[in-house]
């Protein structure tokens, strides 16, 4: 049985994954998007091409961001939980897009989540679990920022990644990204046909 390619869409909560996946197809709806951090509270599977034989089909997966949830903290606990073993053995994992809010430094959530992503890099490497997934930071809501904040992030960015870096064996991209400016999509495209 052959399972579609998959996207995860990671970050803290609040950070825009849902209005990215819209951004994306180009839809306004297809993944519900609130204003209230925690919306999502399971991981939401959203099919792009399925059925089409003129086009690759794969699975966006939106799942609930972490730090911001108004959840109790053994639910937190177990969302990360599945997150890194999602990360570790997953093999229809393809592509992980690391959502990150232009307008601040990287958060100890967005550290975690690098970290959680190198173990899994490593993992899958040295215990053969599962295929290597490419993985992209997407600098999220880039109208908001002044130019001095953004290009602090980059730097912030560019120096947590390299330990991930190491064990992807491969650059991380970084696409800087507006939904309001319609900026970054087709870069964010380019980094899916990549895989």
């Amino acid at each position: 049985l052959l399972t579609s390619p998959e996207v995860l869409l990671v970050g803290r909560s609040n950070v825009g994954k849902s209005s990215l996946v819209n951004f994306l197809v180009n839809r306004k709806a297809m993944a519900s998007v609130s204003a209230t951090p925690g919306h999502t509270t399971q991981f939401h599977f959203f099919g792009v091409n399925s059925g089409r034989a003129d086009l690759p089909s794969f699975r966006f997966v939106d799942v609930p961001g972490l730090g911001y949830a108004e959840a109790e903290d053994n639910t937190v606990i177990s969302w990360r939980s599945l997150l890194q073993r999602y990360l570790a053995v997953r093999d229809s994992l393809g592509v992980v897009l690391h959502l990150i809010d232009s307008r601040h430094k990287l958060t100890p959530i967005d550290k975690t989540l690098i970290e959680m992503a190198v173990v899994a890099a490593e993992e899958r490497t040295l215990g053969g679990t599962a295929p290597a997934f490419r993985y992209c930071v997407v600098l999220t809501k880039c109208d908001r920022a002044p130019e001095k904040d953004l290009r602090a992030t980059l730097r912030d960015v560019k120096e947590s990644i390299a330990p991930l870096e190491e064990s992807l064996r491969e650059d991380v991209s970084i696409v800087v990204s507006s939904a309001i400016e319609r900026r970054g999509r087709d870069d964010i495209w380019k980094v899916l046909q990549s895989f």
